[in-house]
């Protein structure tokens, strides 16, 4: 059962990691920032600019609480930070985004798409899909100040606003951190890498911007 509940968390995190590398901004404008650290704090929805700090280990160690993976392919990194795990019940408080590049500068509009989960409840942000269109009443900007191949480390922080899946459509704002490393990580969700899944899920990904985009 844990095996099988930490593959639901992954799916649900990878979803919205999914981008194509279809469209990409090849000029970010870099921005200068001192050290960031690894939290975000999220406001609306019943939260009253609550944060969150990502723990340096989570209850089962197989599974890391802040990383990145970058897919040559699509040309896209995948930033996750996870505070939260709950094994009980599946749910979790954790954020996934993605950005096309891989150096410093500053993303936003259709060059980046983010997820949040919450508990239970799941909340989307930019252009998901990769389809030219960001998600009605949503943005997401991430500025990465540093962005190192060598020492395998990515850095930045990010703030945007996001609509929650499903009929309520409300919407929470969230400013964060991240400082983590970038790993070849394999996940225990069946055979294959997390860049493949990103593959796998992007149709995934489509739909559900569709979802978002019904009158």
């Amino acid at each position: 059962m844990t095996m099988l509940r930490l593959r639901n968390l992954l799916l649900i995190l990878l979803l919205f990691a999914s981008l194509s590398a279809c469209r990409r901004d090849d000029n970010p404008v870099s921005e200068s920032s001192a050290p960031p650290g690894n939290f975000f704090t999220v406001n609306g929805a019943g939260f009253n600019n609550r944060t969150f700090t990502i723990p340096e280990t989570l209850p089962l160690p197989i599974l890391p609480p802040k990383f990145a993976l970058y897919d040559s392919t699509l040309r896209t990194t995948a930033v996750f930070q996870i505070a939260e795990f709950n094994f009980t019940d599946s749910s979790a408080t954790a954020i996934s985004f993605t950005f096309r590049g891989n150096r410093a500068g500053v993303y936003e509009g259709t060059s980046v798409g983010a997820q949040l989960q919450l508990g239970r409840r799941n909340f989307a942000a930019g252009d998901t899909a990769a389809s030219g269109t960001v998600i009605s009443n949503t943005s997401f900007r991430v500025n990465v100040t540093r962005y190192d191949d060598a020492q395998k480390r990515v850095q930045g922080r990010y703030n945007g606003t996001f609509r929650e899946v499903g009929p309520s459509g409300a919407t929470v704002t969230v400013t964060g951190e991240f400082d983590v490393p970038i790993t070849s990580i394999f996940f225990p969700i069946g055979s294959g890498s997390a860049t493949e899944h990103l593959h796998d899920l992007n149709k995934a990904s489509i739909r559900l911007h569709t979802l978002f985009n019904q009158p």
